[in-house]
């Protein structure tokens, strides 16, 4: 995230309105971000000039050299955030959660608004495999950001880790939704976990619509072709299963013998 020139810079006090994120990477909750104007741009001009050649290094590839940048410049300015989330960001990328997670903590002391800081948070929280504080974190994200989809997802795959399909779909059509609302390219993942929920859940309409979906788009998913055609088979549509577990083979795959002599392939 590249520090906005002082000219341009907005201050957001503490209570102000957080600022609308722009997605900027995957929504997997391994490495979502998100980018924003900055939520506490600070007025320490060495401090700038620091988280400046943090991002230059981090650009770079320079992790460990970005660290130290944003980690200087967070110590010259105890409450620039935005210093703080890259410190908490660069700790993460080296496998550090505890350090990523202690900072996004300190960051949201300082601007419990921030909604990168808390994004990060439930994202750490869910890599150290902690699912029911991410969980809690991504709700608070939802709170805080309610047309953002990257909450809803986040949530969504959180209930997935807790193998608790039925309160996954909720949030994950709301994902859907916003996705599409904001015509990303992520609405894509939203419909893989819709479409792997619903079989989970042996809805097979609904996981033969998301499948179909998911399949139309990534024709060459054995798995997600082997859904598909399970779905239709549970549905009775024999005729319209049976190119999709040929396709399975195709690729590859395997059908399960009891499924394919069923198909009468």
């Amino acid at each position: 995230m590249r520090a906005i020139l002082p000219a341009l810079v907005v201050s957001f006090a503490v209570n102000a309105a957080p600022p609308v994120p722009r997605v900027v990477s995957s929504p997997n909750g391994q490495t979502s971000i998100m980018e924003a104007a900055m939520v506490c741009p600070t007025k320490n001009e060495k401090a700038r000039k620091l988280y400046n050649d943090g991002n230059d290094a981090e650009e770079a590839g320079k992790v460990a050299e970005a660290l130290k940048l944003f980690d200087a410049a967070a110590k010259l300015d105890p409450k620039f955030c935005d210093a703080m989330d890259n410190v908490g960001l660069m700790h993460r990328r080296q496998g550090d959660l505890d350090e990523a997670i202690a900072w996004y903590r300190k960051s949201l002391a300082v601007v419990s608004k921030n909604g990168s800081a808390r994004m990060n948070l439930a994202a750490a929280l869910r890599m150290k495999k902690d699912f029911d504080a991410s969980a809690t974190e991504y709700a608070a994200l939802i709170k805080l950001l309610p047309e953002d989809p990257e909450g809803y997802y986040g949530l969504a795959s959180v209930k997935l880790d807790l193998d608790k399909p039925k309160e996954a779909v909720a949030p994950l059509l709301d994902a859907e939704r916003l996705y599409l609302a904001m015509k990303s390219p992520y609405v894509s993942d939203a419909r893989v976990l819709l479409g792997r929920t619903y079989f989970k859940l042996e809805n097979w309409a609904a996981a033969a619509k998301y499948l179909a979906l998911v399949v139309a788009t990534t024709p060459n998913d054995a798995n997600a072709n082997l859904q598909l055609g399970t779905a239709l088979m549970k549905l009775k549509k024999k005729a319209e299963a049976r190119p999709y577990l040929n396709k399975v083979r195709a690729l590859g795959g395997v059908v399960p013998d009891e499924l394919a002599t069923e198909a009468g392939l």
